[in-house]
């Protein structure tokens, strides 16, 4: 449990519920619309990467930048 709680203080995740979508936080109870409108534009960035790095590298490639 420690090492859980370290990780969360890490991300800043210090209270529930909390959600990340590609390293993108989203704190509290959100509407539906807040997360459609998250992940619609994670998707926009990866169809932009589209012929620069394959599908099968994208998370590899996110991760590169992530904190």
């Amino acid at each position: 449990m420690d090492a859980d709680a370290e990780l969360g203080e890490d991300v800043q995740a210090s209270g529930t519920p909390h959600f990340f979508v590609n390293g993108r936080r989203l704190v509290g109870a959100q509407p539906f619309e807040k997360f459609q409108k998250v992940i619609d534009e994670e998707i926009k960035k990866f169809d932009d990467q589209k012929g620069k790095v394959a599908a099968k590298d994208y998370y590899d490639h996110l991760m590169k930048e992530a904190k």
